[in-house]
């Protein structure tokens, strides 16, 4: 009830229930994703607060589709600080074109850089998840390579900046 009346902090303590019991009830995996899609809807990812710091079992075991849907709530997130890089960090290995497409829909976000207060479409920093990335380079590169294919001056800029974020050396 509490999630189809948008209540987010009653979803907010789903979620972290969820992520706390998932080893005893894998269920619980369906009722993480039902919340994820509510907080989308909401263009909310206030979750993030509530289970980076915990353990990334229920993050761990989702498929490519359902990391998909995370990943797309997570574009709402103002920026990509430490907390929310800890989350895409799980997805990294299994699923690095997926991380390098969530960056994408980032830099082509233009509608929420009005609609969320200091939208930072990508990082010029990042903590740790540029480690992870490198491993991926053979995969990452070309993707970041195309982006270049664009006439929005403001994008290249943007790119040139992630791209040295990932490779500053």
């Amino acid at each position: 009830k509490s999630i189809s009346a948008g209540n987010i902090i009653a979803i907010n303590n789903i979620i972290r229930g969820a992520t706390q019991h998932i080893k005893t009830d894998p269920s619980l995996k369906s009722l993480f994703l039902e919340c994820i899609k509510t907080l989308t809807t909401l263009k909310n990812t206030s979750w993030i607060s509530t289970i980076w710091f915990r353990d990334k079992d229920l993050l761990n075991g989702l498929t490519k589709t359902e990391a998909i849907l995370v990943l797309d709530n997570l574009v709402y997130a103002h920026d990509v600080d430490y907390h929310t890089e800890d989350i895409l960090a799980v997805f990294v290995d299994k699923y690095p074109e997926q991380i390098i497409a969530y960056f994408y829909k980032r830099l082509k976000a233009k509608k929420l850089i009005k609609d969320i207060p200091r939208y930072e479409t990508l990082p010029f920093n990042l903590h740790e998840l540029d480690q992870a990335l490198r491993k991926h380079s053979d995969i990452i590169v070309p993707l970041l390579l195309s982006w270049f294919d664009t006439k929005d001056e403001v994008e290249k800029l943007r790119t040139a900046h992630f791209f040295e974020a990932i490779f500053p050396e």
